[in-house]
């Protein structure tokens, strides 16, 4: 849920909170022992939004030192206290400072002052596209140079392996030709131009490993399998493998690594899955299902890769149906 401070120094300020009737947290410089300057670490780490009632300046420079990346950063407005700006200052994009912004001046008659080139120009940032469509960032700091020449209708080679369509009509034909590249795809591609690539989640892993497997080789066998394929790993959606591996230390730990969930099932469901797969007697004498990895894979997606076996790792790769 998301959480919001308004931050305020005059009475004139504290009464444009009360007409905001914004449901947050109010700091006011005159009761704060040792003023908000003392709590500004607090709310630029436990907040999702920070509304400023105050100059620009007052803002920006309590603020300055807490900044950290755009993608993790608290969306910060600031607004004059008559109530007839509202001015997103900081994380405009993924932070949702501009839709906020915007919010607040529709329901009390203010100005929304949003700054943000993309919106000056009347396109979609790349940022707010990902967002839309809970598309994951590669690098983050790639999209400045690419939305650079977005913004100034430069030739952008588009690779779109999704239904998610991105709107821009100055779309290269080659890569000869193109100042720029968008990826929106599990496959990787490589441009010699400044590239942003957008992953969408829809990978699904197998995986069975030897008791005992550290991390290290799990996620070792997990980079190679995807290199084979030119996937990004980004793109996983989750590992699933079979019951009895629900508690494998590197299998669990890698998940963890990489912030996907693991999730297990019973040799009965997994024997259930339709297909013809390359089977284990040993394997199945041991479990009870002969291609663990690859029936998990299939009981999601369409397979990628059946099997790929790596110092006791085997993975299987499926797309989400």
């Amino acid at each position: 849920m998301s959480k919001t401070a308004v931050v305020t120094f005059t009475d004139g300020g504290l009464e444009l909170y009360k007409r905001l009737r914004i449901n947050g947290d109010l700091y006011f410089n005159k009761k704060l022992t040792g003023g908000v300057k003392k709590y500004m670490p607090k709310i630029m780490r436990d907040y999702d939004a920070v509304i400023f009632i105050s100059a620009c300046g007052i803002a920006v420079r309590m603020i300055k030192d807490y900044i950290v990346s755009k993608d993790t950063d608290p969306a910060v407005i600031v607004m004059d206290e008559c109530g007839k700006f509202v001015i997103p200052i900081l994380s405009g994009h993924l932070g949702g400072a501009n839709e906020l912004a915007t919010k607040i001046a529709n329901r009390i008659g203010a100005t929304a002052v949003v700054t943000t080139a993309s919106d000056s120009h009347g396109v979609e940032s790349i940022d707010m596209f990902a967002k839309k469509h809970s598309l994951v960032i590669e690098d983050i700091k790639s999209i400045a140079p690419v939305m650079a020449r977005i913004v100034e209708k430069r030739k952008v080679i588009i690779k779109n392996d999704t239904a998610f369509k991105y709107e821009y009509p100055f779309v290269a034909e080659n890569e000869e030709e193109a100042e720029a590249a968008l990826v929106i795809s599990s496959t990787v591609y490589n441009f010699s131009v400044p590239t942003t690539s957008l992953r969408l989640r829809e990978l699904v892993v197998g995986i069975g490993a030897k008791r005992g497997t550290p991390k290290e080789t799990v996620l070792k066998a997990l980079e190679n399998a995807f290199e084979m394929k030119k996937l990004s790993i980004l793109s996983i959606v989750k590992f699933v493998s079979i019951d009895l591996k629900k508690d494998e230390v590197g299998i669990v730990e890698a998940a963890k690594e990489l912030k996907v969930p693991f999730e297990t099932y019973s040799d009965k469901v997994l024997n259930e899955v339709e297909g013809e797969f390359e089977e284990s007697e040993f394997v199945k004498k041991t479990t009870g299902c002969g291609a663990v990895s690859a029936r998990a894979a299939a009981l999601f997606g369409d397979l990628i890769i059946e099997k790929y076996v790596y110092n006791g790792v085997t993975i299987s790769i499926g797309k989400v149906r």
